[in-house]
């Protein structure tokens, strides 16, 4: 699995993963699609509902910064009809990422909430340790936890960063990556449902990505409330 430290958690009520996988990174542009001009019109607000300045906003080759009203726009560039990635990244938050399609040439309009990325959780990397936000666990064994430039073993404090997205709430479709569409079992594109999303991240006091070592495993459980568990 590949060396990312921020983790998504996708309809699933418990999990067990041997390292952090970033799942925008395993989306994979179709070239067989069709391409069309269009102008992307975007919007980054935080959790409160405020614009969110200076946000890098790539989109292919392209590169924006949100304005102060958190707006960024990329005029005539090329949309493809099966797949499009906008990625969303400013210091001190979670990054964010949209998927989108179009049919035609038009103007998109696209919205992201940005989460905080606040490291207030911690443990010794040479002790087991259960980590609890909101309705999220992390279950950590001990001796799990490497540098993420190098694989090497890492022993001291290890700082978590960890954000919950409650299905229940509207607005995890503008705070979630990508969208909620996959390939099922006989290759065709299938729509998904979210029993709830987590973002996690890792780093030493100092400030360097940590991430967990090849081999170990790290429980994570999603506590469901009565009404999303009578739908799972």
């Amino acid at each position: 699995m590949k060396k990312i430290n921020i983790i998504w958690l996708f309809a699933i009520i418990a999990i067990t993963f041997s390292s952090c996988r970033k799942d925008i990174n395993e989306f994979i542009v179709d070239n067989n699609g069709q391409n069309f001009k269009s102008t992307l019109f975007g919007s980054v607000i935080d959790e409160a509902g405020q614009p969110v300045e200076n946000a890098t906003i790539r989109y292919g080759a392209k590169t924006k910064m949100t304005d102060k009203n958190g707006i960024y726009q990329f005029k005539n560039v090329d949309v493809n009809s099966k797949h499009n990635l906008v990625t969303i990244s400013k210091k001190g938050y979670f990054e964010g990422s949209r998927v989108f399609t179009t049919d035609r040439s038009t103007t998109i309009t696209l919205k992201n909430i940005l989460l905080e990325k606040t490291f207030d959780k911690s443990f010794e990397s040479n002790s087991t340790a259960s980590l609890k936000k909101g309705a999220l666990t992390l279950d950590f064994p001990a001796d799990a936890i490497v540098m993420a430039s190098n694989n090497s073993p890492y022993s001291g404090t290890v700082l978590i960063a960890m954000k919950y997205l409650d299905p229940n709430q509207s607005s995890i479709y503008y705070q979630m990556p990508g969208d909620l569409v996959g390939v099922n079992a006989a290759s065709q594109i299938a729509g998904m449902i979210t029993y709830g999303m987590a973002a996690v991240e890792m780093e030493t006091p100092s400030g360097l990505k940590l991430q967990v070592a090849p081999g170990k495993t790290v429980k994570m459980s999603n506590k469901l409330s009565g009404d999303i568990l009578a739908k799972a």
